[in-house]
C-alpha cells in the first residue's frame, strides 16, 4: 500500500487503520467493476436490438427519405416490442447491479426506493430509462434511413450500424443526408439535434446519442447506490464523518477538492459522486477522545 498522509484532530476523532484505508479502496474497485460489467451488458443487448429492428426495417418497402417509423404503424408496433423488451432486462438489470453492493436486507429496501427515484428533469428511473430508449429508437431510425437512402445491403447497413450506434451524427452518410430534400427520419430532419419529446425543447448537458445515455444512466444510478449503501454503513456504525481520499493520479481538481474530512454522513447522500467516472474512496472516521493532535501517516 502507498502511504496516505491524513491530517485529523485526534483529540475528537480516531485514526483509521490500515484496514480502513484497504477496505475504501477495494470497494471502490468492487463498485467500478460491477458497474463496468453491467454497461457491457447493456452495451449487448442494445446492440443485439439494433440487429433486430434493421432486420425487421427491411422487411417493409419505406426507405430512405421515405422511412418514418410514426408514419408505418405497423413498423413502428414492431419496433416498440423490441424496444420494450430490451428496456425492461435493462431496468431490470440496473436495479440488481445496484443491489450487488450489500447483504442486508433492510438495506437493499432503502437504496430500491432511492434509485427507483433517480431520473433526470423531474423524471424518475422508469421515465428517464424509457426516454432515452425512444431516443436510441429514432438514432436507430436515422442510421437506417441514411444507410437505405445509399442502398446499402441489409448486411452492410446492420454491420454499419452496429459500429456506429455510438456515434451516429458523425458518420458521413448521416451527414449527407442532412442535406437530401424530404427525408422523414426524425433526427435527420433536426440535424442530429435530440429534443425532449415533452416539452419540444433541445437536450442539454447529455449526449446526442441515445446508447450512451442508457448506458450512463445505469452507470450513474449504480455507482450512486453503491456509494449510498456505503453512507448507510458507516451511519450504522456511528461514524462522526467521513475521510476522501483520491483514487487515482488523474488529475481532476473536482477531486482534488474534496479531500480531506467531512464531518457528518450528509455529504455521501447529497453528492454520492464528485463525478461519474470518479475513484475517490471513503474512509469511516468514528468519534474517539483518546489521542493528541497531530498528523497520521499510515503506510
Amino acid at each position: 500500500m502507498s502511504e496516505v498522509t491524513i491530517t485529523l484532530d485526534t483529540r475528537l476523532y480516531q485514526p483509521p487503520t490500515a484496514k480502513d484505508i484497504t477496505k475504501g479502496k477495494q470497494y471502490v474497485l468492487k463498485r467500478n467493476a460491477n458497474a463496468n460489467e453491467l454497461k457491457k451488458t447493456i452495451d449487448g443487448i442494445l446492440m443485439n436490438a439494433v440487429g433486430e429492428i434493421f432486420e425487421l426495417i427491411y422487411k417493409y418497402p419505406q426507405k430512405g427519405k421515405d422511412l418514418s417509423f410514426s408514419e408505418n404503424k405497423a413498423l413502428e408496433e414492431e419496433v416498440q416490442e423490441v424496444l420494450d423488451d430490451a428496456e425492461q432486462e435493462i431496468y431490470e438489470l440496473i436495479q440488481s447491479y445496484a443491489l450487488n453492493c450489500t447483504e442486508d436486507e433492510k438495506f437493499k429496501n432503502m437504496l430500491l426506493l432511492y434509485i427507483l427515484s433517480l431520473g433526470r428533469g423531474n423524471r424518475n428511473l422508469r421515465t428517464t430509462l424509457h426516454t432515452y430508449m425512444k431516443r436510441f429508437m429514432y438514432d436507430i431510425e436515422a442510421l437506417a434511413a441514411a444507410y437505405t437512402h445509399k442502398g446499402y445491403s441489409y448486411t452492410t447497413a446492420v454491420t454499419k450500424a452496429k459500429t456506429s450506434i455510438h456515434s451516429v451524427y458523425t458518420q458521413p452518410e448521416v451527414k449527407e443526408a442532412y442535406s437530401v430534400p424530404g427525408m422523414k427520419a426524425i433526427y435527420i430532419a433536426s440535424k442530429g439535434i435530440h429534443y425532449d419529446f415533452e416539452t419540444g425543447k433541445g437536450t442539454k448537458g447529455i449526449s446526442n446519442n441515445g446508447i450512451i445515455n442508457v448506458i450512463m444512466m445505469a452507470e450513474a444510478t449504480v455507482h450512486m447506490a453503491w456509494m449510498r449503501a456505503e453512507g448507510l454503513e458507516f451511519e450504522q456504525n456511528g461514524a462522526a464523518g467521513y475521510y476522501q481520499l483520491r483514487g487515482s493520479n488523474y488529475p481532476c481538481a473536482a477531486c482534488d477538492e474534496q479531500v480531506g474530512f467531512h464531518k457528518g454522513i450528509e455529504g455521501i447522500y447529497t453528492d454520492p459522486l464528485v463525478h461519474l467516472h470518479c475513484c475517490c474512496y471513503r474512509i469511516p472516521i468514528y468519534p474517539q477522545n483518546n489521542f493528541t493532535n497531530g498528523i497520521i501517516n499510515i503506510i
